[in-house]
């Protein structure tokens, strides 16, 4: 049975309405005048998720920059709490199921790693909430290591050989070793030789058997633009065994290029594995290597490595001549644009909203993470896919797994059923009617984000989009207490983000709907 929720009771109103005239748009929702398909994002410390990231900033990239607004209708996006939303306008609105509209964008804080990421705007889908991590320099988590060392240089040049190794830890199950010969000089982007008498190395260590190290893969394993190995732009995903960033700078000057190749070797996790053998990586396999342009965001090959025996493990091992994130990776093309996906068998009454994990067979590396309203019949489709074979997984909102399909290829346009065994949620409905308090006839309905989290937890997660004064959720477990959380921008008055925050208790059998009231009449709006 489902309950009913009055979340909120906005106390406003835009000028003067008709009796019962339900507005469904006004300056502290959504804008929808300018757009149907918005994005929730919110941001997290990989290894605190409570953690607010100061000055925190979004680029949106790509040809439709231009297009993009924050949900205020505003051209500059900003973030409160780690939180934003952003829609598409409204002149460029996906047309049918295979015009998906793609928005790439960067995430920037200081003291984090950026973060590459793309938002796929599909038919039919207005809503979508994205949950990105980011990576602190200062605290990573487990399966990333940093590591800095200080080597002395006479005149900018090594006089001796220099080995650097970063060990394996309980932290992390792979290490990497850089052999820098004497003799070598080091060059910046420019092209300049650079001068001075200490060499600092910065290294970045991931280990691809762990999830978390993975999630944070510069711009995803799902590539549009790789220069391949004949230096021709290719699209396709890459399956990973490894990579790392590595970074020197010599008196604080950052360093490109060396004047002769140094020899960098990366252990290969005991879990790695090579689809194109389609068993797990062996001594002798050929792997290619990949360097990264921190600029444009592209990968490009650079050499194939093959895999040898080392001390503790398998290793390969390639050198360079510049610097870059390095990753060690099998790739392979595009099989479809318009590709099959799963089709959603489940209990009528387990309908609700669960989260879906697409990850790579035989891997720990997930390609798609995403809250899906889920039905009985529902068909999720897929596009741009290569041709690997995934596993599709699916979990309540607190993690608990509720089924998969595994080592599924859908390059022929394949649709694979997956039976789902949620238990039965409480579904909570919310309905939300703002109000003037001079006169209740005139209302409206609005549309924003809602975020909530149990009194337990110190950081807010996304519950619910109400689009027009409705929404829904499963999220919520009754007889427990929530803090709950909406946000909303007040650029008509110059006040900037406002927020509210309310605490509720669920008793659905005793309590079926609440008031929120948030009094917004001091700005004028109801004069």
């Amino acid at each position: 049975m489902k309950k009913y929720i009055i979340l909120l009771s906005l106390f406003t109103v835009l000028g003067c309405e008709s009796p019962r005239n339900i507005i469904d748009n006004f300056t502290l929702g959504i804008a929808s005048d300018l757009m149907d398909y918005t994005a929730g994002i919110q941001v997290f410390d990989i290894a605190d998720s409570s953690k607010t990231i100061s000055n925190l900033e979004i680029e949106i990239l790509g040809n439709l920059q231009n297009r993009i607004y924050d949900v205020n209708g505003r051209t500059s996006i900003d973030f409160f709490e780690n939180t934003t939303a952003l829609g598409l306008h409204k002149s460029e609105n996906p047309i049918d199921e295979q015009d998906v509209k793609r928005v790439g964008f960067i995430l920037k804080a200081p003291g984090y790693v950026d973060y590459r990421g793309e938002i796929a705007f599909v038919f039919d889908e207005f809503q979508q909430s994205l949950t990105i991590p980011m990576l602190s320099l200062d605290s990573p988590p487990k399966g990333v290591s940093f590591s800095e060392s200080t080597y002395t240089l006479s005149g900018g040049v090594t006089t001796q050989p220099i080995s650097f190794t970063m060990p394996t830890s309980d932290s992390i199950s792979v290490g990497l070793n850089i052999d820098i010969p004497a003799g070598i000089e080091f060059i910046s982007a420019n092209g300049d030789t650079l001068s001075g008498s200490d060499l600092s190395l910065e290294i970045g260590q991931f280990d691809p058997s762990n999830e978390a190290a993975t999630t944070i893969f510069p711009g995803g394993f799902s590539q549009d633009s790789v220069i391949s190995e004949d230096g021709t732009s290719e699209s396709g995903e890459f399956f990973t065994a490894g990579f790392a960033a590595l970074d020197m700078y010599v008196d604080g000057q950052e360093v490109k290029n060396f004047s002769q190749p140094i020899l960098v070797t990366i252990d290969l996790a005991d879990s790695a594995f090579n689809p194109t053998t389609n068993a797990l990586v062996q001594v002798g396999d050929s792997m290619p290597v990949w360097s990264y342009d921190e600029v444009d965001g592209t990968w490009v090959y650079e050499t194939t490595g093959i895999v040898s025996q080392g001390v503790d493990g398998l290793e390969l091992a390639y050198y360079t001549t510049h610097l870059s994130w390095w990753n060690l990776d099998f790739w392979r093309n595009r099989c479809c644009y318009y590709c099959g996906g799963v089709s959603i068998n489940m209990p009528n009454d387990a309908a609700g909203w669960y989260r879906m994990k697409v990850k790579y067979s035989n891997s720990n590396s997930y390609r798609k993470y995403v809250y899906q309203y889920l039905y009985p019949g529902k068909v999720i489709r897929f596009y741009r896919s290569a041709n690997y074979n995934w596993d599709f997984l699916f979990e309540t909102y607190d993690g608990t797994p509720i089924g998969s399909t595994l080592n599924k290829n859908i390059c022929s346009g394949t649709i694979h059923p997956v039976n789902l065994n949620p238990p039965v949620p409480l579904n909570l409905t919310l309905d939300v009617e703002g109000f003037c308090p001079n006169d209740a006839t005139r209302s409206f309905r609005p549309s924003f984000y809602v975020y909530y989290k149990p009194i337990s937890r110190s950081y807010y997660s996304y519950l619910t989009y109400c689009y027009q004064g409705t929404a829904s959720t499963n999220r919520l477990s009754d007889g427990a207490t929530y803090d709950f959380k909406v946000y909303f921008y007040d650029y008509a008055f110059g006040n900037g983000w406002q927020v509210h925050e309310e605490r509720r208790t669920i008793d659905a059998a005793q309590q079926t709907s609440f008031n929120f009231l948030i009094d917004v009449s001091p700005y004028g709006l109801c004069d």
